[in-house]
């Protein structure tokens, strides 16, 4: 059924896709707020896997969904994966640099996703966050 302990809109477009539904296009104006200082998007991102993880959670004996949600969150991928994606992204422009740059990002994405399971371990069930306080 409709998840009642699943955060964000996700979970029920998981569902639908889970069951086979077709998600349409639309042409409709949608407005939303992002983070737009660094310490907020970080703060946005641990929301997002935490989500992301409530979903995991929901959706585990769901071969399907669980293979939706591993494309779309890389971050619920196991570590070895999570590195292979984060350094496939910058080999891609064939410069050095650009490897170590996806390892330093790999490394910081590594610690918010402890963060995101830190939380999720002490409150399974939440749907609050504080709130940001920059948007843009």
């Amino acid at each position: 059924g409709f998840p009642q302990q699943v955060t964000e809109d996700y979970g029920t477009g998981l569902l639908a896709l889970s069951q086979k539904k077709q998600i349409v296009d639309s042409d409709a104006n949608v407005w939303g707020h992002s983070a737009s200082n660094f310490s907020d998007e970080n703060k946005e991102l641990i929301r997002f896997i935490y989500g992301a993880m409530q979903c995991a959670r929901r959706f585990e004996n769901d071969p399907v969904a669980m293979q939706i949600l591993l494309e779309d969150f890389p971050h619920l991928r196991p570590i070895g994966s999570r590195l292979k994606y984060y350094l496939s992204r910058k080999r891609k422009l064939k410069q050095p640099a650009n490897l170590i740059r996806g390892f330093l990002s790999w490394l910081f994405h590594e610690l918010l996703i402890l963060r995101a399971r830190l939380k999720f371990y002490r409150y399974p069930y939440s749907q609050t966050w504080k709130p940001i306080s920059s948007t843009k």
